[in-house]
């Protein structure tokens, strides 16, 4: 399904995690994977406008995660950018936009959309912009292939992007999808109103077609606290190895003001999450 990968090693998980989940999702002879680790130029050292390549050695990150793949049958390689310092977000973003992969792999340390704006956080940076779907991979979050997945679909045209990446990926791991739609009910007189028709008619819709193609069911489920914390909730009930939804691709400050579901449900959940713009 996801035959050209790039694996941008951040930090958090290590290599051989991200290479682990690269994995869990693509099969050998159909994938060619690129691991990229982008580095600041070292003070006093100034890597100039455009990046530096530089070749990468036998105990670099990208080298060993290239290594781990190679070994399991993948075409890979390893890349190392060295550019100015701030930079790391943005070459990765060029990279991407320059190479049009099929899916991009990478870690978060789980910051809220506050938190990310004040210290930078890379991959909220690049979930703001890259137009390929997203890989989010947690610190101890589970690197099999999916047994189940947990859609959230909202209906809008991200959540049925959404959709069609995981019936596909359903389709090729043999995984079942648990769609679940969240709503919050309306406060009218001081009461509040729950009204899940119309949301059970669009789920039970969605249902139906991927019932042609895949094990699939699903629900409404009604939330105060919003829709990250359903979505969150839902993936523990249903025991699902990796959420999958649509993102807005919202920008850091429209992020921290407005809020992101997608960034919050990375912040809340230590399951991984395939975001979909």
């Amino acid at each position: 399904m996801f035959e050209r990968v790039v694996i941008a090693l951040n930090g958090s998980p290590p290599p051989k995690a991200l290479a682990q989940a690269a994995m869990a999702l693509t099969y050998p002879r159909q994938s060619e994977i690129t691991v990229l680790t982008v580095r600041p130029a070292p003070p006093g050292l100034a890597a100039g406008r455009e990046p530096v390549e530089i070749a990468p050695g036998p105990s670099d990150s990208a080298e060993i995660a290239a290594g781990i793949l190679r070994k399991s049958g993948y075409r890979a390689r390893a890349r190392i950018h060295q550019v100015d310092r701030g930079g790391v977000a943005d070459e990765i973003i060029r990279y991407v936009d320059e190479h049009g992969p099929d899916l991009l792999v990478m870690g978060s340390r789980g910051l809220t959309d506050l938190q990310a704006l004040v210290i930078a956080s890379v991959s909220h940076q690049v979930l703001a912009h890259v137009l390929c779907p997203v890989l989010i991979v947690r610190e101890g979050a589970e690197l099999d292939p999916p047994r189940r997945l947990l859609l959230a679909f909202d209906d809008s045209n991200h959540s049925r992007r959404a959709a069609r990446v995981a019936a596909d990926l359903a389709r090729s791991t043999g995984a079942e999808v648990e769609v679940v739609s969240v709503k919050r009910p309306l406060l009218a007189e001081g009461a509040f109103v729950i009204d899940t028709e119309d949301c059970r008619r669009r789920v039970d819709h969605l249902v139906a077609g991927l019932r042609e193609e895949v094990v699939a069911s699903g629900s409404v489920k009604v939330s105060i606290s919003g829709r990250a914390p359903a979505i969150v909730q839902a993936a523990e009930e249903a025991g699902a190895d990796l959420i999958v939804m649509g993102s807005r691709g919202l920008s850091r400050i429209a992020g921290a003001v407005i809020g992101s579901v997608s960034h919050e449900v990375i912040h809340l959940s230590n399951r991984q999450v395939l975001l979909v713009p």
